[in-house]
């Protein structure tokens, strides 16, 4: 986190811990970056220097007082008021992330060969919980370049069992000999 939007994060979740909202906060976060990363318009908008932040905060409280906190809408406002409206993405992911590290949430990053059912991502999501000593958000992602097996990233760690690996591997081994 070394850029301008993760002060802005800090101060939210510090608000948020005296208020206990935590969590509240962060899905709210998390909802206000879906709909400005789905809509490139709205993107551009926020980023524009020559802007004035009031229509900004206009544009903003329209969109979103009637379904967020109004603390998460004032800090809406002071983020447009001192010209950080363009990052409101990267102040959700600075929220989340100093959100998991104060829970001991440990982000995982799961890579798939093929999509996972819901089952499927439940029994996976226990399993590294167990190995992991604790709770983990999961991120899943499909690629069909694995052929077939799971590549994980947690903690700096990867595991990757994909036959895609295996490939290179024995790629390798045949090159070297």
């Amino acid at each position: 986190m070394k850029h301008e939007s993760a002060p802005y994060a800090l101060a939210l979740l510090e608000i948020a811990q005296e208020a206990k909202t935590e969590k509240l906060f962060g899905d709210q976060l998390l909802r206000i970056k879906e709909v400005v990363a789905g809509q490139p318009e709205l993107q551009l908008l926020l980023k524009h220097p020559k802007i004035d932040p009031k229509e900004k905060i206009d544009l903003l409280e329209s969109i979103f007082s009637a379904e967020v906190d109004p603390v998460v809408m004032h800090f809406l406002q002071v983020v447009c008021s001192n010209h950080a409206a363009g990052m409101l993405e990267m102040m959700a992911d600075d929220y989340q992330r100093l959100y998991d590290e104060s829970q001991n949430i440990k982000s995982v990053n799961v890579t798939s060969a093929c999509e996972l059912d819901a089952e499927q991502r439940q029994a996976l999501k226990d399993m590294l919980e167990k190995k992991l000593n604790g709770p983990v958000r999961m991120s899943v992602e499909v690629d069909p370049a694995l052929i077939a097996g799971l590549r994980i990233q947690a903690d700096g760690l990867t595991m990757d069992n994909s036959v895609a690996s295996r490939l290179a591997v024995m790629n390798e081994a045949l090159h070297r000999h």
